[in-house]
């Protein structure tokens, strides 16, 4: 049994969030395409299939083309951890595929497999979602 399933093969724990709830979260921490994101450095400690993720990378896209910074470079400030390696494969793959759509080639996002808490993280962020 994986960690994370139940002895019927189910995930256990799996919570997917709503898209219209991401957006409303990412609003009230002032999570916007409007501001310039070029230097906010974001975690993401337990993406799954990366909903946040992926309306976080939009929003800093949006940000990069408002503001006129280099996208791929700001991807060095987004901070993404899965415990699940099934689910991690996943997730890497949809974030490439979604970086790919953007037009970003080049950039990647920090991407870590494992419990949050043992990667060694910067010390301070301006998001934690």
């Amino acid at each position: 049994m994986m960690y994370g399933e139940r002895s019927n093969g189910q995930p256990q724990g799996l919570v997917m969030t709503k898209s219209r709830v991401v957006c409303k979260m990412l609003d009230l921490v002032g999570y916007s395409g409007d501001i310039d994101l070029r230097d906010v450095k974001v975690l993401e400690p337990s993406a799954g299939k990366g909903v946040f993720v992926i309306e976080i990378l939009n929003r800093l896209f949006a940000s990069s083309k408002k503001f006129d910074f280099d996208f791929g470079d700001s991807l060095r400030n987004l901070f993404v951890c899965e415990l699940d390696p099934v689910m991690f494969r996943m997730l890497s793959d949809i974030l490439r595929s979604h970086l790919d759509r953007l037009g970003c080639m080049q950039g990647t996002v920090n991407l870590h497999l494992g419990d949050f808490l043992q990667w060694n993280l910067p010390k301070v962020f301006d998001v934690v979602i």
